[in-house]
């Protein structure tokens, strides 16, 4: 069954700036410590695709068990 995630767009912005800031200090690691493009390559191209595994996973998270309602008030 499909669910639907709800999130800020504050919430999503900080998400994916954190993300790419994580993600371009793990990609200029691999440079200062490899030598070998192909190396490099493979790597990169791996941490690119666990860092939105982590991504997708941490906004599923976020959603999950958060519900927010507005209070009504009794006369």
């Amino acid at each position: 069954m499909e669910q639907k995630l709800e999130i800020s767009e504050v919430y999503l912005d900080e998400a994916l700036a954190q993300s790419s800031k994580t993600l371009v200090g793990k990609i200029m690691k691999r440079f200062e410590t490899l030598d070998d493009k192909e190396t490099i390559k493979i790597q990169t191209k791996e941490l690119v695709y666990e860092l939105f595994r982590d991504l997708k996973a941490q906004l599923k998270a976020f959603n999950s068990g958060v519900k927010f309602t507005t209070p009504t008030t009794t006369k």
